[in-house]
């Protein structure tokens, strides 16, 4: 890739590069900006409208202002704060207790061949295994 001070070169193919202006850099990401913030407004606009027109029954899908007045009211009248701020905690011991064990035992992997071609088989075979796999196993060590 080469790179001046008026255009950007960039490999489109192995056979040709496409050419860019700074400008035209510019441009792109101001372009993916606007849809950025622009979606998610027209998102709302799109639910506020369907609600309003009754297109759907409210109970199946509430108005976004009765969707933001309970929000308000879950968060100063009833514990929502409190139960985040348990939840925060929870995750936030677990992941320092996860790096407090982790990392030390990534670093002894790491530096020990001998330990490293011992475990690497084991290790091998739980990193292949989604998360989503091994939750019903968590939940029976746990004896939920």
């Amino acid at each position: 890739m080469t790179e001046d001070k008026a255009t950007l070169t960039v490999p489109f193919s192995c056979h040709r590069a496409v050419s860019y202006t700074h400008l035209d850099v510019y441009k792109r990401q101001v372009r993916i900006g606007v849809w950025g913030f622009a979606l998610p407004l027209l998102c709302l606009a799109l639910w506020y409208l369907v609600t309003s027109l009754k297109l759907v029954p409210p109970l199946l899908v509430p108005s976004p202002t009765a969707t933001f007045r309970r929000l308000v009211g879950l968060f100063l009248h009833e514990h929502l704060t409190s139960d985040i701020g348990a939840t925060a905690w929870r995750w936030g011991c677990g992941y320092i207790l996860g790096c407090l064990i982790g990392v030390p035992f990534g670093l002894f992997i790491g530096n020990s061949r001998k330990v490293y071609a011992a475990s690497y088989p084991t290790l091998d075979f739980f990193r292949s295994l989604p998360v989503t796999a091994l939750f019903p196993l968590f939940l029976l060590l746990r004896c939920v």
